[in-house]
């Protein structure tokens, strides 16, 4: 520094330039270099990874409403006092709901919306490492939240750091604003921003690079009243379970009958197993709403003492015989074609009983077969003149990547993430999560829901929380703050074919839903391999070198927003 500044003493000017070049700024637009970044985001990984591994370790798996677990609460502390020891002004906001950091100072702010809660973890699910131990082994750091979304926390924190280390000048306020209850239905940030004004731009960073556009979401609860049946058969349900989150392909589903010849009851229940998993492998239903390509299935029977020692099972009835269960394939609720639905497949079975008293749990068993069953976009939802929901897009969007459908890409999905049963009103509850895809709304996909829950004796409703239905929106890659994070990114990746990074229209649903003149961020690199997307999977992980990346990203993205002219970050 001293050589560069003796060189440099001539004049003013120059002096002031070459301070700049010894703080890193090197660009002739004032930035600092991406191979100064590089070599310092390399520099940073060993904090970073700590760091992400310890937020790993805090299980923030959050409910409704308007109170934290201890868990979050701690691990929002964590972050406020860590934040503080890179630079950052930090504290509570929303009454205790969400974080907010902040650094540098302007009459605009860039804002950054991270999500530190996540989704649970299946006991069933296989896990490497324990899902919330933060283990650090062969290359990636393990844990419920990796990636969704304690990964792009890292990386956002560390890319800034690298900003403040090197000097750079913010022309605007950075506030990176931590909300609690992204899983469950927005409060967190739902409140925040009845209270703060929304930064002017900025980056959501939950999903993969890039996305343009989000499908909507639409949460529902269909509500089967009655448990105890009419006029008594030989076998009754008396409870059936399945699903974690709303939002989750579930992975473990239960039924309870009880029999008066539990022996007989037995007998057709190995039956129905082996006729739908058969059935399923033929790529067939028994004239059900099923499968058109072979399905494993994994159903099984049970007498229901063996059941309750082997799994434990958590909210289920005191008495019955037997147990009618399946172990599905669990995956994020936005792509139910991916997983496989334990509840569905206990349905289809339970089906195939000619010995069920009826009631609440067998109209429950008639709507899932025959109202969603394995179609992933809900055709058999049929409003008051027995229509279909339309696929309509409008015109003008991009053809799908991946080898995707136009309907699997655009159009409205389902997901049955949750039955369960209400002991207080005597009801069963099934749990839809629909992706509404561009021309369909939330009201017209009620109205569908509404009419054929009728259909079976139940009764639909939007489920409770202030998040439970938002439209769907769109974005176009050619918009100017897309542009510039692509921009940045390509910067990074100066290598890679002119078709990458690709635009993806995503079925998931973020804090984009919020705010205006925000993109979406990464933070999974997806090319050239999809399966390194992990939300809400067994085995979620983050590769170290694809979290140093994010970190360069990160950083250049945000020296963009943090500098460029107004004009270059109105996105819509």
């Amino acid at each position: 520094m001293l050589t560069i500044a003796r060189r440099c003493a001539s004049t003013l000017v120059v002096l002031v330039f070459c301070l700049a070049a010894s703080a890193g700024i090197a660009t002739a637009d004032g930035l600092i270099a991406v191979d100064k970044l590089r070599q310092q985001a390399e520099a940073a990984k060993p904090d970073a990874v700590a760091f992400l591994s310890k937020t790993l370790r805090y299980k923030s798996v959050e409910d409704f409403g308007y109170e934290l677990k201890p868990d979050t609460v701690a691990l929002l502390q964590f972050v406020l006092k860590e934040a503080r020891k890179l630079g950052f002004e930090a504290r509570l906001a929303a009454g205790g709901l969400a974080g907010v950091l902040e650094y540098g100072a302007g009459e605009e702010t860039v804002g950054v919306l991270i999500h530190l809660d996540v989704v649970p973890a299946s006991p069933t699910g296989h896990w490497t490492h324990p899902p919330f131990e933060g283990v650090v082994a062969d290359g990636h750091v393990w844990g419920r939240g990796a990636q969704d979304d304690k990964g792009a926390l890292t990386a956002a924190l560390w890319g800034t750091k690298l900003l403040i280390d090197n000097g750079l000048p913010f022309k605007r306020k950075l506030r990176i604003i931590l909300g609690t209850k992204e899983e469950k239905s927005f409060e967190g940030l739902t409140r925040y921003f009845q209270e703060e004004k929304q930064p002017d731009f900025g980056l959501v960073p939950d999903g993969v690079y890039f996305i343009e556009g989000e499908k909507g979401i639409a949460d529902m609860q269909i509500r089967f009243p009655g448990t105890a049946p009419a006029q008594r058969k030989r076998d009754t349900v008396v409870g059936w379970n399945g699903g974690t989150v709303i939002n989750s392909v579930p992975d473990f589903s239960y039924m309870v009958i009880a029999s008066d010849d539990p022996a007989a009851a037995r007998a057709d229940l190995d039956k129905a197993v082996k006729e739908t998993t058969a059935a399923f492998k033929a790529g067939k239903s028994g004239g059900l709403l099923g499968v058109s390509t072979p399905y494993d299935a994994d159903l099984s029977a049970m007498d229901y003492a063996s059941f309750k020692q082997k799994y434990a099972p958590k909210d289920a009835p005191k008495e019955g015989d037997l147990v009618l269960f399946s172990r599905g394939r669990t995956i994020h609720g936005s792509a139910p074609w991916g997983g496989r639905n334990a509840i569905t497949e206990v349905a289809f079975a339970a089906s195939r009983l000619g010995n069920l008293s009826e009631n609440a749990y067998t109209r429950a068993i008639a709507f899932v077969t025959k109202r969603i069953g394995l179609d992933y976009y809900a055709q058999a939802m049929v409003n008051a003149a027995n229509q279909g929901i339309p696929f309509d897009p409008p015109e003008g969007v991009r053809k799908p990547p991946l080898g995707l459908s136009m309907l699997q890409y655009y159009g409205t999905s389902i997901n049955l993430g949750l039955v369960d049963t209400d002991t207080e009103k005597d009801a069963v509850v099934l749990w839809v999560d629909y992706r509404t895809g561009l021309g369909n709304s939330s009201a017209q996909l009620l109205e569908h829901t509404q009419v054929s829950a009728r259909l079976h004796g139940g009764a639909a409703s939007y489920a409770p929380g202030v998040g439970s239905h938002y439209e769907p929106l769109y974005f176009p890659g050619e918009h100017p703050l897309m542009n510039l994070v692509v921009e940045a990114y390509r910067e990074v990746y100066p290598d890679y074919p002119p078709a990458i990074p690709y635009r993806y229209f995503s079925p998931g649903t973020t804090y984009m839903k919020l705010v205006k003149n925000f993109v979406n961020f990464g933070p999974v690199d997806i090319y050239p391999d999809i399966t390194v997307n992990k939300f809400h999977q067994p085995d979620e992980n983050i590769a170290i070198s694809a979290l140093t990346a994010n970190i360069l990203l990160f950083a250049n993205a945000l020296q963009k927003l943090l500098t460029v002219d107004s004009a270059q970050l109105q996105a819509r």
